[in-house]
């Protein structure tokens, strides 16, 4: 892996949830976030601390967060996402979430924030392959 795509993880304060943010490399314009664990009241923070360094390199990126890891998506969580995307918009880039867990999925969706969030019915928000598990490798 080089320097430009060597990911930087950040572990919340309660150790519940784990960000790690992959950083397009030059010339690229997805990112990619992966969000394992709870994302809630006392971890939503590391989503955004992780985002904003991310989105540092280039704005106008798409921003794929990718959540088949989380376990727990709570209202905070919930608003985190919200604020991520208003976030990145205002940079002038746009944000995918992709990977939900069926109980994840039935969260946004009874919050009516399914299509809001763009998730893809596949895990691919660039047409080139899968972004969960299989391509972490």
């Amino acid at each position: 892996m080089d320097s430009q795509r060597a990911p930087t993880t950040f572990i919340s304060a309660s150790d519940h949830l784990q960000v790690q943010s992959l950083a397009a490399p030059p010339g690229e314009w997805r990112h990619r976030l992966l969000i394992a664990g709870d994302l809630d009241s006392p971890t939503a923070a590391a989503l955004l601390v992780a985002g904003a360094d991310t989105l540092r390199l280039v704005p106008r990126a798409v921003v794929a967060v990718d959540i088949a890891e989380v376990r727990l998506l709570g209202s905070q969580g919930i608003r985190c996402l919200l604020n991520f995307r208003k976030y990145v918009e205002h940079r002038g880039g746009r944000m995918i979430v992709v990977g939900p867990t069926t109980i994840v999925r039935q969260v946004l969706e009874l919050t009516g924030l399914l299509d809001l969030f763009e998730v893809p019915a596949e895990a691919e928000p660039d047409g080139v392959g899968p972004v969960g598990a299989a391509a972490r490798g």
